[in-house]
């Protein structure tokens, strides 16, 4: 039977020949047997469309093909991309594992550095431990000294204790003295044996209306009547003092008149080289057969010092070191003429004044019946001035004090300062012996100034 013909199938047909066309593949294999009626005339599609469509697929197909092909390419690229993605992929995993590694160094180089501090520490700690170890062996040490020390303490207490002596008598300096009113004076206590171990005691004061008592022995009168002051030791041996205190003497009246150089046979002078100086010069006889008992380099102060202390300035007298008190005593005179001071401006005046006053009392209870003449300190030469405290304005604050004392015990004040000075207070250099060494001794004819002023001032 005749086959009916379909326009359809036909350019369906016609569309797969040309598709089969370009592909190779398509050619090789069996075609189904095509119509055998052949067209005489075009074929016109009903559908416009679907022809536009079917001649313009296969030049979509070649495009899809180049499509394909820069397909294929970029697959290509992208199989490249992809191995440089693994090789970037590998990288980053070497990037990261040197990153690792690096961090494992830092690790390691931190766990070195802590090591390190270890063992630092672990010195620190030996070093501690061989220091505590240095500090017990100094305790150690120290208990020994101190085990030491006091089996020392324990054996001096048991030798103290085995040589101790006890008082056995006290005795206060005077057993009565007299005072004006206003004065001073100054007692102390000596004890039975010398060596005895604990010479102690306390003053017990009655009349303190009457006198005002330091702790020192030194009494300032300040009414009229009697008090008595008694040194009691820690074992009750007692010893007493009674003060009577008057009305002051009136001063001594000085007449002008000149006494011969025999007025001064009963007279000692005590002094420092200064006073050594008039005992060249009397040797003529101006004086008569008055006593010199110098001593160079002597003061208040130092005559207070113990004769057996170290550095000592005392007098010699008769052949024999001795304190100034003692060699008045052995003198035996009466009229003791005193000057000095000269040595003792190192110290405060109020020392140089307190030294003075005992000095004074000393003789006094030595010599109960001497008459004192205190003579002022005579100046240097205006040359001679000086920065400390040796100079000519502190000389006539001390020459006051001097005067003062006079007044308030009734002692006779000689000042031998105005024979010999300038007019301001200064040595005339005329009478100084030294005028470029020391500026204060004086030459002969500053000794007779000083002479002529005691005949005419000492009555």
């Amino acid at each position: 039977m005749k086959r009916k013909h379909n326009y359809y199938f036909t350019a369906i047909m016609a569309l797969s020949v040309m598709l089969s066309g370009c592909s190779a593949s398509a050619a090789s294999q069996p075609q189904e047997e095509s119509p055998t009626a052949v067209l005489a005339e075009p074929v016109v599609l009903e559908n416009s469309s679907l022809s536009s469509s079917a001649v313009s697929k296969p030049e979509v197909s070649k495009g899809e093909v180049s499509k394909a092909g820069n397909s294929k390419e970029e697959v290509s690229k992208a199989g490249n991309s992809k191995e440089e993605v693994s090789k970037a992929e590998s990288s980053k995993e070497e990037v990261s594992k040197a990153e690792s590694s690096k961090e494992e160094v830092s690790k390691a180089e931190n766990s070195k550095e802590e090591v390190s501090k270890a063992e630092s520490s672990k010195e620190e700690v030996s070093k501690a431990e061989s220091s505590k170890e240095e500090v017990s062996k100094a305790e150690a040490s120290k208990e020994e000294v101190s085990k030491a020390e006091t089996s020392q303490a324990e054996t001096s207490r048991q030798e103290t204790s085995a040589a101790f002596v006890d008082v056995t008598g006290v005795t206060v300096s005077a057993k009565e003295i007299t005072v004006p009113l206003g004065g001073t004076y100054r007692i102390y206590c000596t004890f039975a044996p010398e060596n005895a171990t604990n010479p102690k005691y306390l003053w017990h004061i009655e009349g303190t209306n009457i006198i005002d008592f330091a702790p020192d022995g030194t009494i300032t009168a300040k009414e009229i009547g009697t008090a008595t002051v008694t040194a009691k030791t820690y074992n009750n041996l007692t010893d007493t003092c009674t003060i009577t205190v008057t009305e002051p003497p009136p001063p001594p009246v000085i007449t002008g008149e000149t006494v011969s150089a025999h007025w001064f046979d009963d007279a000692v002078f005590i002094g420092d080289s200064v006073t050594n100086t008039l005992s060249f010069y009397a040797d003529n006889g101006c004086l008569g057969d008055a006593e010199f008992i110098p001593a160079v380099g002597i003061g208040y102060h130092s005559a207070l010092w113990d004769l057996n202390a170290s550095g000592n300035v005392h007098p010699v007298y008769n052949g024999q070191k001795m304190l100034m008190e003692d060699a008045v005593k052995l003198s035996g005179k009466k009229k003791v003429f005193i000057m000095l001071g000269m040595n003792d401006f190192a110290w405060s005046i109020d020392s140089i004044d307190y030294s003075m006053r005992t000095l004074v009392d000393r003789i006094l209870q030595k010599c109960p019946d001497a008459q004192i003449y205190l003579q002022s300190v005579t100046p240097m030469i205006s040359s001679m001035h000086r920065d400390d405290a040796l100079n000519n304005a502190n000389i006539a604050l001390f020459n006051q004090r001097i005067k003062q004392f006079c007044t308030e015990r009734g002692y006779h004040y000689l000042d031998i300062s105005s024979a010999v000075e300038d007019g301001s207070g200064n040595l005339r250099y005329e009478y100084c012996f030294d005028p470029d060494y020391m500026g204060l001794h004086m030459n002969n004819a500053g000794c007779e100034q000083w002479v002529n002023y005691l005949k005419t001032h000492v009555i």
